[in-house]
C-alpha cells in the first residue's frame, strides 16, 4: 500500500501534513507502522510502532462517570491476540 497523506492549512496559514506509510497486516486489517507529521515541511514527529494488537481488552472503569463506584474489571474477547 503506497504511503497515505493527510494535508491541512491551519488558521495561521501553515500547513501541517501527516504521512502513514509502512503498512503492516495486524488481524486482517493493515495498519500503518509510521507516522511522520510535518510542519511546512519540516518534520516534526516521528512514531515507529514495534507491534499493534486488536481487541486485547481494556479496563470497564476507564467508560464509568467519575465518583462511581464500580471496580476495575478486564472486558476482553476472550480471543488471544493474533500477530
Amino acid at each position: 500500500m503506497q504511503p497515505l497523506a493527510q494535508i491541512e492549512e491551519l488558521a495561521d496559514g501553515r500547513e501541517r501534513k501527516v504521512i502513514y506509510s509502512d503498512y503492516r497486516i495486524v488481524g486482517g486489517i493493515q495498519q500503518p507502522f509510521l507516522v511522520e507529521t510535518y510542519m511546512n515541511e519540516v518534520l516534526q514527529s516521528r512514531v515507529t510502532l514495534e507491534r499493534s494488537d486488536l481487541n486485547v481488552g481494556t479496563v470497564a472503569s476507564l467508560f464509568s462517570a467519575p465518583g462511581s463506584s464500580t471496580e476495575d474489571t478486564l472486558v476482553t474477547t476472550g480471543e488471544e491476540p493474533v500477530e
